[in-house]
């Protein structure tokens, strides 16, 4: 395995995409948690922590968002617009999105707009339920069966 400073990376061919170096936008429930915000976070870390382990890269905006605030970051947590912000750019650099199943993930409205920005952006969407890891769709295997419910070919 080879060493690189930043600039070296940026620099060459590493910093492209692939399948290896590509991850999984992982999607959950945040301020409509039945439980609240930490409980949220709590579901959300807990299904990346379990994608990581089977080997496959994500970034949860959850894990990632509420360790911010809780460490003194002060922006309201539920400060919808903020957080869009934030996250779009960790929207256009994955190669699909995992939505986590958990009560009210069909009542949020953060996992619509996420959902709309992955769909019309033809990128693959998984989903999953606590403690089971999801099946994949292939990449690029999205195809829009009406303009308001995708089909995704499961691997």
């Amino acid at each position: 395995m080879m060493d690189f400073t930043i600039e070296q990376f940026m620099k060459g061919d590493h910093h492209r995409r692939s399948d290896r170096s590509s991850y999984w936008y992982l999607a959950s429930p945040y301020s409509i948690h039945k439980d609240g915000l930490d409980a949220a976070f709590k579901d959300a870390a807990n299904a990346a922590a379990l994608i990581l382990e089977s080997g496959l890269n994500v970034f949860s905006p959850i894990v990632h968002s509420h360790s911010l605030v809780t460490a003194g970051l002060m922006i309201d947590p539920r400060n919808h617009s903020y957080w869009m912000k934030i996250d779009e750019p960790f929207m256009v650099a994955a190669c699909g999105m995992i939505v986590l199943i958990h009560d009210g993930w069909q009542d949020s409205r953060g996992i619509k707009e996420e959902m709309a920005y992955f769909t019309e952006a033809k990128k693959p969407i998984a989903f999953m339920t606590p403690n089971e890891l999801p099946i994949l769709p292939k990449m690029g295997a999205v195809s829009l069966a009406s303009k308001d419910r995708p089909v995704y070919n499961r691997l």
